[in-house]
């Protein structure tokens, strides 16, 4: 059924009329496919693997990490993007569903308004509080974002966003969602608010291109979810630069979760509980023949109580390197992840790790002499 979906729709975008492709407006498939081999998995247990923070437990073998397909269009001032897949969960603390379901449903409108332009956008989009999270994983050299961005900030959630980005490299994002991750409605009077300070410069989003360009920008977020029992305040602040080849992305939260109303359910946490997390990345683009590699080293802190001392503490290093477009729109990457628990029981639980990728539409590619 999602087969012949994504054919109607591709259909529908081939017979577009050559005028509505004009300048930005037309119809856009998109596609994501990304693969992943677990080489070699550190067990102790081979029956029973030790669980922890941002270890999906894959023993050697193959595994979708996402699979999605999609189309985006602008007409005007009007804009929308539709896109269904699934994916696995980053580590054993999130429910494995492997079933299709919408991952964006969105539609916004752009309008100039004196300095910049205001997009207004409602469906199931980000949640925009981090920078980490709001890079593609497409893009994302690792393919998969750290423990802290997958635990301390909401990933999609149905709501409303109002967007304005300025001439000169300012940007305001605030955003009103449901805040219970269901994208079919809200099942209480709470919401989940946010709002995003920017300064860029270039596009502050990508940690290489093939056609070089430099770029920086710094962020600093904030949203509080007032979710039926418990709320949650979360702060974070981010940046990134690019000179040359070189890129470094720096990245530190701060959540605060409270119990509110224990009649109505039971709250996540029975007294206030403080989360951190932190991460830096530092990677070099090396341009070949055909594509280029993308060599980079990533360590990661977090700890989900910081009241206590156990294996909720932990130190993450990834290490890798990802072949960029050896064929335009196919990635290939191996790397290193090594977990350390610095406080209660240490589990050895490292793993050397295969990627693959497949995305459309194609990225911008570098000019032939």
């Amino acid at each position: 059924m999602v087969r012949l979906l994504y054919l109607a729709l591709l259909g529908f975008a081939l017979s577009e009329p050559a005028h509505a492709q004009e300048d930005t407006d037309g119809l856009q498939p998109t596609a994501l496919l990304q693969v992943w081999g677990t080489l070699w998995d550190q067990d102790e247990d081979p029956q029973a693997d030790p669980a922890g923070y941002g270890d999906p437990e894959a023993d050697p073998g193959v595994s979708i990490r996402r699979a999605r397909i999609g189309l985006e269009g602008r007409q005007g001032i009007l804009d929308f993007q539709i896109s269904v897949g699934t994916g696995a969960a980053p580590d054993v603390w999130f429910e494995d569903v492997p079933l299709i379901g919408v991952v964006d449903a969105l539609g916004g409108i752009t309008l100039d308004a004196g300095p910049g332009d205001l997009r207004i956008a409602a469906g199931t989009q980000k949640v925009p509080v981090s920078r980490e999270l709001l890079i593609s994983s497409s893009e994302l050299l690792f393919q998969e974002r750290t423990v802290a961005t997958n635990h301390l900030a909401p990933n999609r959630e149905a709501g409303l966003i109002i967007d304005y980005d300025m001439d000169f490299g300012g940007r305001v994002v605030l955003g009103a969602f449901n805040g219970n991750a269901n994208i079919l409605g809200d099942n209480n009077w709470g919401l989940l608010t946010s709002a995003r300070l920017e300064y860029a410069h270039g596009d502050a989003y990508r940690t290489f291109r093939h056609t070089r360009e430099d770029a920086w920008g710094v962020g600093v977020s904030a949203l509080y979810n007032d979710d039926v029992s418990t709320g949650e305040a979360r702060v974070g602040a981010d940046g990134l630069v690019r000179v040359g080849p070189i890129t470094a992305l720096l990245e530190g939260s701060y959540s605060q979760l409270r119990p509110t109303n224990d009649t109505v359910a039971p709250p996540d946490v029975q007294n206030k509980t403080e989360r951190i997390g932190a991460l830096i990345q530092v990677s070099g683009f090396v341009p070949l023949s055909r594509g280029g590699l993308e060599i980079a080293a990533r360590g990661e802190l977090f700890d989900d109580a910081r009241h206590l001392r156990d294996n909720g503490d932990l130190m993450l290093v990834f290490g890798g390197v990802s072949w960029r477009d050896p064929v335009p729109g196919l990635d290939l990457g191996l790397g290193y992840v090594h977990r350390e628990e610095l406080a209660g029981r240490t589990i050895s639980n490292d793993t050397v790790r295969l990627w693959t990728q497949v995305t459309w539409p194609r990225r911008e590619q570098p000019p032939t002499e």
